[in-house]
């Protein structure tokens, strides 16, 4: 494909390769200042430093799990500079990535049914603002559709201005049901409400539309519990 101004259009693997590449360089620098300063001054804080980490695209959990095991090496043989703690990371990263896949996610959208493989499963997109999440929710929405599951979602975002009106516009695209209440309404009264219609139809998932928070935020966190 030919961009207006007469240049290739960059392809997937371009496209994924520079978004690594931005990623790859804001962690190394990140792990570049955490081993900066004296030895004997140094430590790696699973707290503080993975949560400049899971900033750098690499999520929370898996970002406490590595800074944790790097700390605990790091008390045992105390990295001698940036490069070792980096090739720490490297083989953490690669060990996740290379974990099995479970037999009921090996193909399709990696969506099943309920554990005991009947029932309505309940998908919870969550997410900083302004991560994609709602028109992640479109796309998903439109691959289980694909594969023949029937699908309702849940606007349970009731703070961000027009988050329901634009779950709805996926919703008309994939010719699926949103079920949603009014601005500011409790959230999880939504969710039971969208939970209990999607039994009520036999529906096979109900994707969950949340607002945007942070993992820091104690007071959004419970409301994501509740």
């Amino acid at each position: 494909m030919i961009s207006l101004f007469g240049k290739p259009e960059p392809t997937l693997a371009e496209r994924l390769k520079a978004s690594v590449s931005k990623t790859k360089a804001a962690l190394s620098e990140t792990v570049g200042y955490d081993l900066s300063g004296r030895a004997e001054d140094r430590s790696i804080d699973p707290q503080g430093s993975g949560d400049s980490a899971a900033l750098r695209d690499l999520g929370v959990k898996p970002t406490r799990e590595i800074w944790t095991r790097c700390a605990k090496k790091w008390t045992a043989t105390r990295f001698s500079d940036a490069a070792q703690l980096k090739r720490e990371i490297k083989s953490h990263i690669i060990r996740i990535l290379n974990a099995p896949v479970r037999p009921d996610m090996a193909a399709g959208s990696g969506i099943s049914t309920s554990q005991n493989g009947s029932g309505t499963r309940v998908i919870f997109i969550v997410g900083v603002n302004g991560a994609g999440k709602t028109t992640s929710i479109g796309k998903l929405a439109n691959r289980l559709r694909q594969e023949g599951r029937s699908v309702v979602l849940c606007a349970a975002d009731t703070f961000r201005a027009a988050a329901v009106e634009q779950l709805e516009i996926w919703a008309q695209r994939n010719g699926i049901e949103v079920i949603k209440q009014k601005s500011g309404a409790d959230p999880a009264a939504v969710v039971y409400d969208a939970v209990a219609a999607a039994k009520a139809r036999s529906a096979d998932v109900v994707i969950v539309d949340t607002a945007g928070r942070l993992h820091t935020k104690s007071n959004l966190m419970a409301e994501l519990e509740k």
